[in-house]
């Protein structure tokens, strides 16, 4: 039995909700069996739980790492028909580790950021590599991510499995009178609200426009948006939390502007699912997602003005945007969908569980 290991507490984040995915198109009895190791009270267990997968709850802490071991060693005293174990993400390395020391069985993660990620302090980034060139293999989540894997010098040998998202039925957009612009960035600096914010004031003379803007609002962002003149601000909706089905059947087109890497954007899929074409900052691994031309348009956020252009360019033409959204829509089905995704891990694991027969 594979036994794929979550850390994260609560609701988590986007390699959350891909992991839910996952488990939403993972075949039932012909399938891999799974079960899955996560915090008590989080939304992971709680998704297995409600999929019908075998679940063990963990008494873990974020960033605790000799109480999360302690947990990972209440919860597996003896080896439960472990098989082989798969950490989700970077911060559960070393616990696969520790259950591959402990019980000698295949190990493996997830790596759905960069290496280098600011969000990550030093120690964090050595424990990462540490326990990762001990694993024995790694799935990244786009080319982008084994790019920077090697340029950080990690020995650990690579897989790239792209996420994937459940196909859902095109959401039936409501009409609407002008060309509504999606961001939905709102919550992190890197998301690129400033360079939104100048684009708002140079398309402000365009009474074809209208922004919507989705997510909790980081108190930076804030400031920012205040700074906005009034007839700026004017032409903004302001949305909060949203469900993604609400999102995509009420935008025509969808700025992803970040300034920093993203590895693999889900949004940028749950936009292509919903046949909306974008405009995206070509950082990370965007450029996997959007084929530049046919589904949207990539630009350089160093030289923003060429994104501008583009936008506008979206705007003006009602024909291209739903040429390039039917694009999207078939770009998704053919590379994004999750049942591509979770056949990917099954032949990811079947290989590591082949050479661990092969050892003896």
């Amino acid at each position: 039995m594979v036994t794929v290991l979550s850390t994260t507490q609560g609701l988590g984040h986007g390699a959350e909700t891909v992991l839910c995915e996952m488990l939403g198109a993972w075949p039932g009895d012909d399938g891999m069996p799974l079960r899955i190791a996560a915090p008590r009270g989080s939304r992971v267990i709680a998704c297995a739980a409600k999929r019908g997968f075998a679940t063990v709850p963990l008494a873990s802490r974020h960033d605790a790492l000799a109480d999360n071991a302690t947990a990972v060693l209440r919860a597996f005293g003896r080896n439960d028909d472990l098989s082989l174990v798969h950490a989700w993400s970077a911060r559960g390395f070393e616990l696969a580790w520790f259950l591959k020391f402990r019980f000698g069985i295949p190990a493996s993660g997830t790596l759905h950021d960069h290496p280098q990620a600011c969000f990550h302090g030093v120690s964090r980034k050595l424990i990462m590599k540490w326990a990762a060139n001990r694993l024995d293999g790694l799935v990244v989540v786009s080319r982008a991510v084994a790019d920077a894997v090697a340029e950080s010098s990690w020995e650990v040998p690579t897989t790239t499995v792209k996420n994937g998202i459940r196909a859902l039925p095109v959401p039936r957009s409501t009409p609407a009178a002008k060309t509504r612009i999606g961001f939905l960035g709102m919550n992190a600096p890197g998301k690129g609200i400033r360079l939104v914010c100048d684009w708002i004031r140079e398309t402000a003379s365009d009474d074809n426009i209208t922004w919507h803007l989705y997510g909790d609002v980081y108190p930076g962002a804030g400031r920012i948006l205040d700074a906005l003149p009034a007839y700026c601000r004017a032409k903004c909706n302001f949305k909060g939390r949203r469900a993604p089905e609400k999102i995509f059947s009420e935008i025509d087109l969808l700025l992803h502007a970040s300034t920093a890497f993203d590895s693999l954007p889900t949004v940028l899929i749950e936009a292509a699912r919903a046949g909306i074409p974008c405009v995206a900052s070509s950082l990370g691994g965007a450029p996997e997602i959007v084929d530049h031309g046919k589904t949207g348009f990539l630009f350089d956020p160093s030289s923003p003005q060429e994104g501008l252009a583009a936008l506008t360019n979206l705007v003006a033409d009602t024909n291209l945007r739903f040429a390039m959204g039917t694009a999207s829509r078939r770009r998704f089905e053919d590379h994004f969908d999750a049942d591509g995704m979770a056949a990917g891990y099954q032949r990811f694991w079947a290989q590591l569980l082949e050479k661990q027969m092969d050892k003896g």
